[in-house]
């Protein structure tokens, strides 16, 4: 189970095993199946908190009662908006959509999701699409590509297959490739996205920062495989010395 909360900062005064029994001793006294009851508590990178149950959950039981957890949660932790069942979310890219026709507004993504779900028979977004590139990206451009998010496996492999039908239009898709800051790609060696979305025009190495591939890095002066030997690392990305 995921509780939604209204920000991204973690209630650092909150006392986890503490809530986890509350819950638990109102899932009692509500005659909950023990399946339900929840045997650990964690924070997620958005600062909402992950519940863990037993095994044998039942999507059924949690709907029976969602207000008993729900109540008991919001009232250790204020900020938490509700307990829903965590589901897997499955993204896409939908190339070539209007900028003109939807902005990246409130109304314009409202629209845009409106469309695409009255488009396309039997697809549900969860959340409202957004835009894949910075705003300064899009600058001169009359399309740009959104992500849109579903639960539907089965859906999510029709649309990546056939793409999204948008105002009459046949939208192609893509597979959306998700990135922490901390990932590294190893053609360019810089920071926060995938191979495919790396905008470097050329190969980087990782040992002298040069303008080639790290496998055919080279030492100009001798033919010694230690790479430091005549050149000394360089970090592509601040130009520094890799190490001390």
């Amino acid at each position: 189970m995921i509780v939604q909360r209204s920000g991204e900062d973690k209630n650092e005064g909150l006392n986890l095993l503490h809530l986890r029994n509350t819950i638990n001793r109102d899932l009692i006294e509500a005659k909950a199946p023990e399946s339900l009851q929840v045997t650990g508590i964690s924070w997620n990178q958005k600062g909402n908190m992950i519940l863990y149950t037993r095994d044998g959950f039942q999507n059924g039981d949690f709907d029976l009662h969602q207000a008993t957890i729900s109540k008991a949660v919001a009232a250790a932790d204020p900020s938490s908006l509700f307990v829903n069942k965590q589901e897997t979310w499955y993204k896409l890219t939908v190339h070539g959509v209007s900028l003109e026709t939807y902005p990246d507004t409130a109304t314009g993504m409202a629209d845009l999701k409106k469309e695409i779900e009255f488009s396309n028979r039997d697809l549900h977004i969860i959340t409202e699409p957004r835009y894949l590139t910075h705003p300064d990206k899009r600058q001169g451009k009359l399309h740009s590509s959104v992500v849109v998010s579903i639960t539907d496996k089965e859906m999510y492999n029709k649309m990546t297959k056939n793409g999204v039908k948008l105002f009459g239009a046949v939208h192609k898709t893509g597979t959306y490739l998700t990135a922490q800051p901390t990932d590294q790609w190893n053609k360019s060696q810089g920071h926060g996205h995938k191979w495919a979305r790396c905008p470097a025009p050329t190969d980087s190495c990782a040992f002298c920062a040069g303008d080639h591939s790290t496998p055919n890095h080279f030492c100009p002066t001798c033919s010694a495989k230690d790479i430091f030997t005549h050149i000394s690392a360089k970090c592509k990305n601040c130009e520094g010395p890799f190490m001390d």
